[in-house]
């Protein structure tokens, strides 16, 4: 911004320079090395009239693209907070309705004191054979599951009966589909459920459905229970 040569001579004839001394200069330090260059310069080759008015429109800009940043940012920070706000209000408003969500976790409800467990996908096309894989917390395959003959479109299937030698604990599954053809088939799986609370975090808002946290970006339908 301006030329510091005239100031008494270098300040730092070693060469060190501070690492932790931040590089950006304030309105205070510019308005103190003005001053100086005022102090010190040569009276016989004065700062010219123009030089000295470019120097304080330059600091102007400065000041006033700080003011601006700061007030931006103040903008930004109070829409995010207002958004967040609107988000929990709205969220606390479907509990108790039925969610639909990208999920790949295998559904365990207590149903009259008999454990129930379902497994919920969409599909492209009609599907010849269905393959599911269960797999533990630790992504090993502890269960295969065949099923036949679906036409295309959203399944809930109940497999209670296959995962009834499988210890109580929270599964997912992988699952694929091949027409007649032997072609694969676009599959999508999901979870089914009630939504039976929201909770709040520095991440932001989470549905909890059948025992199961789930973002909101995840929700792909949400209605009445069926």
């Amino acid at each position: 911004m301006m030329e510091t040569g005239a100031i008494g001579g270098s300040s730092n004839p070693t060469g060190y320079v501070d690492a932790n001394h931040n590089s950006q200069m304030g309105k205070d330090e510019f308005l103190k090395l003005l001053t100086a260059q005022l102090q010190h310069q040569d009276p016989m080759s004065p700062m010219s009239g123009q030089d000295f008015s470019a120097q304080l429109a330059q600091f102007s800009q400065v000041e006033q693209m700080s003011n601006m940043n700061a007030t931006l940012e103040q903008g930004v920070q109070l829409d995010l907070m207002l958004t967040q706000a609107i988000n929990n209000t709205l969220s606390t408003t479907i509990v108790g309705k039925q969610a639909k969500i990208a999920s790949n976790s295998v559904v365990t409800k207590n149903i009259d004191g008999e454990m129930s467990s379902t497994v919920s996908f969409k599909l492209s096309g009609i599907a010849d054979n269905v393959m599911i894989k269960i797999k533990d917390y630790d992504g090993n395959v502890v269960k295969t599951i065949d099923k036949h003959s679906y036409c295309s479109g959203e399944h809930s299937i109940d497999i209670t009966q296959e995962m009834s030698d499988l210890p109580e604990a929270d599964y997912t599954f992988e699952i694929t589909a091949l027409d007649n053809a032997g072609n694969t088939l676009q599959i999508s799986p999901m979870m089914v459920g009630i939504v039976t609370g929201v909770r709040f975090s520095e991440d932001g808002s989470f549905l909890l459905i059948e025992d199961t946290e789930a973002p909101f970006s995840d929700v792909m339908e949400i209605g009445a229970p069926s």
